[in-house]
Parts: C-alpha cells; sequence; structure tokens
C-alpha cells in the first residue's frame, strides 16, 4: 500500500505562534469547492504537464535528427515550458505524486526530491561525462531502472544547457556540436525525454477513470481532501524557502525564478478555481477578507521579489504564504486537518 495522505504537517517550532484569529462565522459547505479544485486545477495541471513532457520529447528527437544552435535554442525554451507545467503541478504532493518508496514526484525533479536533500547536478556531470568520454553505447539501456537521481528534468537541464566537458560550455552552438560529435549524448537525451513524457502520461492517467481514478477517491473526501490540497502548497512552499531554491535551483540553466513564479501562478490559480464555488469564494463567505488581502499582498511582494530576483526579500514571502495555507485557510473555513486521508490504493 502506498503511504498515506497526509492532510496535516507538523509544522516547525518557528511556525507555532503564527496561529491567526478564527474568522469563520461558520462551516461553508466545501463539496463543491473540492470538485472544481480537482476539475478545474488539479487535473488540468496533470494534462498540462503530460502535453509538455511529449512536446518535450517531441523537440529532442527533432533535434538529435539534426544538432544545430536553433534546434537546441528551441529544445532549451520547450524544457522550460515543460518545466513550468510541471511546477504548476508539483504543488499537489499527496496520491499517486507520492506513490512508492521513493515518491513518483522525485523520478520527475530530484531537486524536490527531500527537502532536506541534495543537489544532483555534479552527480549528473560526473556521469554525463563518463557517457561522453567513454562513448558508451546507451542504444539498448532501460532508464526506467536508473535511480531518481539520474533521471527527470534536471538531468535533461545539464545535458541540454551545457557541454560534457571539463570545464563545461553553455553556448547552444557547443552543445550542438558535441552532439553531433557524440550521438551517445543525444541517445541519452531522447531516452530521458522519452521517459519524462511516459511518467507524465502516468500521473496524469492515475486521475482518471481509466487509469486510477484518484479523483474519485479525492471528491470523496471532502476535508481531508482540501486539507490535503492546503497542506502539499504549504509544504512546497516552505521547501522552496528551506532549499533556497530561488538562488541555489536549478544552477545549469538559471531558471529558479521561472520556477517560482510558476509555482504562484499555480497558487492563484487553484484559489479562483471553480468561480462561485471556488476557495476564495469560500473564504469570502466565511468573512475572511484581511486573510485574502493579505494572501494577495504576499503574492504581489513575492512577484516583485522575482521581478528584481532577490531571495533575501522572496524567503519570508514564501513562509508568510505557506503558513496562511496551513494554518489561517483552515480556521476561517472550519475545517480540521487530520491525518486519515489515504490514497486509495
Amino acid at each position: 500500500m502506498s503511504r498515506l495522505l497526509l492532510s496535516c504537517a507538523v509544522l516547525t517550532s518557528s511556525l507555532l505562534a503564527c496561529d491567526p484569529p478564527a474568522t469563520s462565522s461558520g462551516k461553508p459547505n466545501l463539496e463543491a469547492t473540492v470538485v472544481a479544485m480537482s476539475d478545474v486545477a488539479i487535473i488540468p495541471a496533470a494534462a498540462e504537464f503530460e502535453t509538455s513532457a511529449s512536446t518535450l520529447s517531441d523537440a529532442m528527437g527533432s533535434l538529435c535528427a539534426g544538432p544545430t544552435e536553433m534546434l537546441v535554442d528551441d529544445a532549451r525554451e520547450q524544457w522550460k515550458a515543460t518545466v513550468v507545467a510541471w511546477n504548476h503541478f508539483a504543488l499537489y504532493d499527496f496520491g499517486p505524486m507520492s506513490d512508492g518508496v521513493t515518491p513518483a514526484d522525485a523520478f520527475i525533479d530530484s531537486f524536490k526530491a527531500f527537502s532536506q536533500g541534495t543537489s544532483y547536478v555534479q552527480t549528473l556531470r560526473e556521469s554525463q561525462r563518463t557517457i561522453v568520454v567513454e562513448g558508451t553505447d546507451l542504444t539498448g539501456e532501460d532508464f526506467s531502472a536508473y535511480n531518481f537521481q539520474l533521471v527527470g528534468l534536471v538531468a535533461i537541464e545539464v545535458a541540454l544547457f551545457e557541454t560534457a566537458t571539463e570545464p563545461p560550455e553553455s553556448a547552444a552552438s557547443a552543445v550542438a556540436d558535441e552532439l553531433v560529435a557524440h550521438p551517445n549524448k543525444c541517445t541519452y537525451l531522447v531516452k530521458q525525454a522519452d521517459l519524462l513524457a511516459e511518467r507524465a502520461v502516468a500521473l496524469h492517467r492515475a486521475w482518471s477513470p481509466d487509469g486510477g481514478d484518484y479523483r474519485a477517491t479525492f471528491v470523496s473526501a471532502t476535508n481531508d481532501a482540501l486539507g490535503a490540497v492546503l497542506t502539499g502548497i504549504h509544504g512546497h512552499l516552505e521547501y522552496l524557502d528551506k532549499r533556497n531554491i530561488p538562488s541555489q535551483g536549478y544552477p545549469v540553466s538559471g531558471f529558479a525564478y521561472g520556477i517560482v513564479a510558476a509555482n504562484l501562478d499555480e497558487v492563484d490559480n487553484l484559489l479562483a478555481a471553480g468561480d462561485s464555488d471556488s476557495l476564495a469564494a469560500r473564504l469570502d463567505e466565511a468573512r475572511a477578507s484581511e486573510l485574502l488581502a493579505d494572501h494577495e499582498a504576499r503574492i504581489t511582494a513575492a512577484r516583485d521579489a522575482i521581478a528584481t530576483e532577490d531571495a533575501e526579500a522572496l524567503g519570508p514571502e514564501l513562509i508568510g504564504l505557506a503558513v496562511i495555507h496551513q494554518r489561517s485557510m483552515p480556521v476561517a473555513l472550519g475545517i480540521e486537518l487530520g491525518l486519515n486521508f489515504t490514497d486509495g490504493d
């Protein structure tokens, strides 16, 4: 059986003093809100990631059919689009996403594997350098057997945004030349992108009736499902700050701030999903206007910090948003976060 979906997280001692005053005037009807979250936010985010990953796989095929500087640039842009799509869906860290001894999301993005974890960029550089230098034949290699550190978006990033030389070169022309000179690196990129696309398909299908039908489990457990969403957002925002992702994450592409912006876009999207049935509407009904105003102000301040790449200013806003989702919103909605929502396996 897969691990429990925890709809309540233990906050660090630094956050325990952040309990807000109760603002709810009563317990609102949240069933339609959970359905809206599923159908207007979560499942479309899974579909977006599947589509983007498939397009990235196609881009790798085109690139390796005849590597050029322009095609390297095109593939890099599609990698960024795929990372944005992933970081919309990555907020929903429960159910199919948390399946397995090593959670499924770790095989997509090794940076997100563990909040206290390690960057595997140097490990990937060394691995890819060996492949290129030794001319390793990867034709029959099964990348699905690789550990999470060696696959996914970060593995593709390292291979696509720099050469395997020491020191590496970042110019698209240099990468194109290396792909021509070392076709085994092309095989590596194509297999990595194909595997990523397969895993994106599996995560999307897990929510559908012809897959795992996790949607049915999710919408049948209103308060716990909502708690799982809020806890997932809290955990992800806290991870961004703890791991100092804005300034230390994804160093090869330099796209870390774009990734944080994608997370904030999805937080906004989730809040508004469903219009009159949305979480924002429920909070408004619960007379939580101050909470919503604080949420909007922190989103705005975070976006300003992203625009100036100010990690020091961004951190407190991410933590403030995390506290709102884990502490303030449940109080306003009159729900109690528990530990009893399983992933339905």
